[in-house]
Formats: C-alpha cells, structure tokens, sequence
C-alpha cells in the first residue's frame, strides 16, 4: 500500500523510539516526523501519530469512496514470540 510506504522512511526510527521509551510516540514531532498535512502520497491526504498509533487518511486519487476515510496501524508486540 503506497501509503503505509510513505512512512517506512521512519520505520527505523520509530523502533528505535520504541526500544527506548517502551511505546509508540504520542504524535508526529514525538516520532520526528513532519506534521501531518506534509505527508501525503497519491492515495493519502495527511498522516498523523496519534494515540501511539499510524492514522492514514485517505484523499487525492483515491476512490471517492474510500476519501476521507482513515486506517489506523497500531503497533503489537508479542512477548516470547519466536519470530
């Protein structure tokens, strides 16, 4: 999805903020990212950290259907997993 790549650039740092703070960043000048309205792509509007989660909203040449609408990534950990 072009628009979970946008931000695969902060991948990195956002684990690292991870590993050190035990939590995803409460928002985007927490995770060093630029404020939302400047991250957009073909298919995204904005994208905002916000209550420790990825809020993806939909926009530009996206189905008119899908406009507007917001997919949220929230990260998981799973202790003692073996992958």
């Amino acid at each position: 999805m072009e628009s979970l790549d946008l931000l695969s650039t902060y991948k990195d740092e956002l684990a690292t903020l991870y590993a050190i703070d035990g939590q995803f960043p409460a928002d985007n000048e927490a995770a060093g990212l630029p404020e939302p309205e400047q991250l957009i792509g073909n298919y995204l509007k904005q994208a905002e950290i916000s209550e420790r989660a990825k809020h993806l909203t939909l926009g530009n040449k996206v189905h008119p259907s899908l406009v507007r609408k917001i997919v949220s990534v929230r990260p998981l950990y799973v202790y003692d997993s073996t992958d």
